[in-house]
């Protein structure tokens, strides 16, 4: 891609003043609705557009459109504000013929009134996910952003038609909700009637294995509800997995001390830092140090411009995961029984101790869990003969604070102690925390993890004492480069450990890497020896240094002597300190070039960054015309460039070539270490944005994708996105997607595109929001209140059973006589309710008044009488008439609908409430049954729910 000097900010300055800039693509509170995103409230978005000087603003809110009206509103106060500002000379004047309120408004929103220009346009729109209809919803994988911008009331109409259709497509996709817009039904919602709506565009082979939450997964099993290791060390949910075909060149990199091959294309970056030298030892170095550099330019060769690779390993420790209670194991395996008085329990609150972590690496090493039928199950542990006396002593102490008994069964021909418990309690706690516990399948409990550093060190001791040895190795000479020349090496130590578990293996490196511990991974193939034995394959965790390979397994260690020993045996040489996030170097062994003619993985999140094979890779913008053209850019495939051609000529044939917009976005070009520009995906996708403008015939737009107010308000939107009660949410990386996600000044803007696109191409984007706002009319989405209808009524007949009081009581006559069939149908059901209510005749009712602490302070009876109901059924009657007469449409047809909602709910789904609000004080909802409370029998007003002087619907 090509760099630019960036402007001064003179010239920025002076650019910025003579360009316009019509804020396209903005997101408001309204975006919160299935995600946190946003933090600009609806007002402040119009304000800070003002504040800018923007000609105008659009808000397309992810699939949503209910802030609409509420901005409307904003932007015509502002405009009823200023006009009456226009009129006055003086404040004087203003305050002596204007209404008092309008002016108290208007004192309060000068700071945006003196800079509002009556030329300023709102737009209206809707960030749609934008999609080819799948077979089956569940499991689409990409769902792209696409941008839809009303130009008058007719094309907000077909933008309301286009969100209804995604939302009746709504369904969960694990904790996140999809709303699909299928592009064939855009389509057809927009038909022939173009015009109305401006459109805006907004790898590994198979095996790979991928750190997440749950331990490591092959990348083609990766989903959108996994959460990845990122290169900041936490884990981040995956927006999409992403997969193609590729044929081209490719790498096979073999990393020291990891185990397996990671093959990938050769244009995948990772992260890698090349000085090597001794002044970054215990220095907390920059992100500027890092550098993603492609497959095909790492460098293996020793000096210094070998590449490291980096493996993050800083971790967040959580203290209260050491209480467990018994709530979280009970029954989970086993069931209780009627025999279950006469099984020993647990605690109902476990606190794990040094000593219980030391255990569960033991248990890790050499402990199973077997259930070999309903009556009989075990959870044991195994020693050798010589070193059971020791680790009984502390495996012991267990019984005390567990309340278990532990069973002893001694082996001789195996030599060897099995200790086991046939507590069903301590079963279930043990299937909690281990399951199945397969020696094939064994892994670290997430249960037990990052609790803290020195449990975590007691952990990694048990399971060396269990399947480990240390040992010194002697000095001795060996050859050089396997040259005849001869090079002397000291006495070292080494530690070792091996497991048929390849998880647990993984785990067990991950967490002394996290202890600033060193150590690496090798892979003993499976093979029968020379003696016809059969070896699986087995997994070896191997470590070197002086202060481990001192251990002696037959010796005590408190618990405080695990901790001296294990912080002793840090080696702070191999690992990196970054922004105080700790990161291992990983050094590159060989690598390969091949070919490759396969289908790839990736996936997509938003720290762009992912942890593959114990290294950290770059991840595959938002749109499918930016997804395809960073795939075309990448691999030069024919194939990519024909997918971008038939999505813009899609583009064009649904919208009209002059209502199809490419849009481009700032993005921060950073350096390397020598002050080198680095590629930023963005930058690319914008600079061939124009290549597409220039193909078609288009027009580019530049837009700024605001998911907050000012580049200050980072930090506050960062905390937003993460103030969540899931504590995954924590764990959300948003620095990096989010970090020109807010509304930049027009200096600021055009400064920041100068460093990667022309003053030319700037200009054009620039100029390009002005014919989106010549675009746009001025148009209101107020209409008068609509009254739904049931049009679907039951037959039914008037009984005239208050014909004696027609005379009497205006409205029932007008509600019997009327020629609309909702009213007559509301005085049906009001006929029917006061029968099977039992209204004839007088009531009387028991009323009481108590103080704080229920004690009667007054008490009376009050009789209501058969006239009295009439005359209230009246009173409701004269309400609704009145307001019917006030809208020009029929309330009761408002009340039958209720009705008819409550009854379907009531005996379709689910009970409803006996009342709710002020509905509660309505005679006639009780007797036409839409609530279960008389309001007569407690004396309950029934002007709160409807009022003559309030012409709206009731709540």
């Amino acid at each position: 891609m090509e760099f630019y000097e960036k402007f001064l900010k003179e010239k920025s300055d002076n650019l910025a003043q003579m360009l316009p800039f019509f804020s396209t693509h903005n997101h408001t509170e309204i975006s919160n609705f299935r995600l946190r995103d946003c933090i600009i409230k609806l007002d402040e978005l119009i304000n800070r557009a003002i504040e800018l000087g923007y000609d105008g603003i659009c808000c397309t809110d992810h699939e949503a459109l209910s802030g609409h009206v509420r901005l409307i509103k904003r932007y015509k106060d502002l405009k009823k504000w200023s006009s009456i500002l226009d009129k006055y000379e003086t404040w004087e004047e203003l305050e002596q013929k204007e209404d008092k309120d309008d002016v108290k408004k208007i004192k309060k929103n000068m700071k945006w009134l003196e800079k509002f220009s009556s030329d300023f346009k709102l737009g209206l729109g809707n960030e749609i996910y934008l999609i080819d209809r799948p077979e089956e919803a569940e499991k689409i994988v990409k769902f792209y952003h696409f941008i839809l911008i009303a130009k008058d009331a007719k094309g907000y109409e077909q933008l309301r038609r286009i969100s209804s259709s995604a939302w009746e497509h709504w369904f969960k996709q694990g904790r996140m909700e999809r709303v699909p817009t299928y592009k064939d039904e855009l389509e057809a919602i927009i038909g022939d009637e173009k015009g109305h709506i401006i459109a805006q565009s907004a790898c590994f082979r198979k095996g790979a294995l991928v750190t997440t939450l749950h331990g490591q997964k092959p990348i083609e099993t990766i989903t959108n509800e996994d959460y990845v290791l990122n290169k900041y060390g936490k884990y981040e949910k995956v927006n999409f997995p992403t997969h193609r075909f590729y044929n081209g060149n490719g790498f096979e990199i073999k990393v020291k001390g990891v185990g397996d091959t990671l093959i990938c294309t050769e244009n995948h970056k990772f992260l890698t830092i090349t000085n090597n030298k001794a002044q970054y030892y215990f220095k907390n170095l920059s992100e500027d140090n890092l550098t993603w550099i492609e497959a095909k330019d790492l460098c293996a060769i020793y000096g210094s411009s070998k590449h490291q690779l980096l493996l993050p390993v800083s971790k967040q420790y959580l203290s209260d995961k050491k209480v467990i209670i018994k709530e979280e194991w009970d029954n989970i395996a086993l069931k209780e029984t009627k025999m279950s008085h006469r099984v020993t329990l647990l605690p109902k609150t476990i606190t794990i101790t040094p000593e219980m972590m030391r255990f569960f690496g033991l248990f890790l090493g050499d402990g199973w869990i077997n259930k070999l039928s309903a009556k009989t199950h075990r959870v044991g542990i195994a020693f050798s003969e010589k070193e059971f006396d020791y680790y009984y002593s502390f495996v012991k102490t267990l019984e005390s604070s567990l309340n278990i008994k532990w069973s002893i069964n001694y082996r001789k021909d195996q030599h060897k102690y099995e200790i086991s418990s046939q507590s069903s309690d301590f079963y279930n706690f043990m299937y909690y925390l281990f399951g199945e516990c397969d020696a094939y399948n064994k892994k670290i409990p997430n249960r037990i993890k990052n609790i803290s550093p020195e449990y975590d060190r007691e952990l990694l001791f048990g399971y060396l004492l269990a399947d480990g040895y240390f040992r010194i190795r002697e000095a001795k000479k060996i050859n050089v480069n396997h040259s005849k020349e001869q090079k002397d090496f000291p006495e070292t130590g080494e530690w070792v450990s091996a497991s048929v578990s390849k998880q647990l293996t993984q785990d067990m490196f991950e967490l002394a890497t996290s202890l600033l511990i060193p150590c690496n991974i090798t892979i003993a193939p499976e093979r029968v020896d020379g003696k016809g034995t059969h070896h699986c394959e087995a997994y070896y965790l191997r470590g070197t240094g002086k202060v481990m390979r001192g251990i002696k397994k037959m010796r005590f260690y408190s618990h405080e002597d695990v901790n001296t020993l294990l912080l002793a045996a840090i080696d702070k040489k191999r690992f990196i300190n970054v922004n105080n996030i700790w990161y291992k170097k990983m050094y590159i062994h060989s690598i390969k070039q091949i070919n490759m003619n396969e289908i790839v993985y990736c996936l997509n999140n938003n720290s762009h960054s992912f942890v593959c094979n114990n290294v950290i890779v770059h991840n595959c913008l938002g749109s499918e015309l930016d997804n395809l053209i960073l795939r075309y850019l990448e691999t030069n495939d024919i194939a990519y460039k024909k997918q971008i051609h038939h999505f813009i000529q899609w583009c064009i044939k649904v919208f009209g070539k002059e209502n199809f917009f490419l849009e481009i976005q700032p993005c921060v070009i950073k350096q390397d270490e020598d002050g080198n520009n680095l590629p930023h995906e963005q930058a690319m996708v914008d600079q061939f944005m124009y290549v597409l403008a220039d193909a078609y015939g288009l027009d580019v737009v530049c837009s700024t994708d605001s998911h907050y107010g000012a580049k200050e308000d980072a930090k506050i939107h960062e905390a937003y996105l993460k103030a969540d009660d899931d504590e995954k949410a924590s764990d959300r990386e948003v620095a990096a997607f989010y970090e020109t996600a807010y509304m930049f000044g027009k200096s600021e803007l055009v400064e920041t595109l100068s460093a990667f696109l022309t003053e030319e191409q700037i200009s054009r984007a620039l100029n390009g929001t002005k014919k989106v706002y010549d675009m746009i009319e001025t148009y209101d989405l107020y209409h008068p209140t609509i009254v739904p209808t049931d049009k679907k009524l039951p037959p039914f007949k008037l009984r005239h059973i208050f014909k004696d009081w027609y005379d009497k009581y205006e409205y029932i006559s007008k509600f019997a006589h009327s020629d609309d069939i909702q009213d007559q149908y509301l005085l049906y059901l009001v006929e029917q309710g006061f029968d099977h209510h039992n209204q004839w005749g007088d009531s009387t009712y028991h009323f009481a008044t108590y103080d704080e602490n229920g004690n009667i302070i007054e008490e009376h009876d009050k009789t209501v009488t058969q006239e009295e109901k009439i005359a209230r059924i009246n009173e409701e009657f004269s309400s609704f008439w009145q307001i019917s007469e006030r809208l020009n449409q029929k309330l009761s047809a408002y009340y039958v609908l209720v009705r008819g909602l409550v009854h379907e709910v009531m005996w379709k789904v689910s009970f409803v409430g006996v009342a709710r609000g002020s509905a509660g004080g309505s005679y006639v909802c009780y007797l036409s049954e839409i609530t279960q409370i008389n309001p007569l029998k407690y004396d309950l007003p029934f002007w709160r729910h409807s009022s003559p002087l309030r012409p709206e619907l009731p709540d």
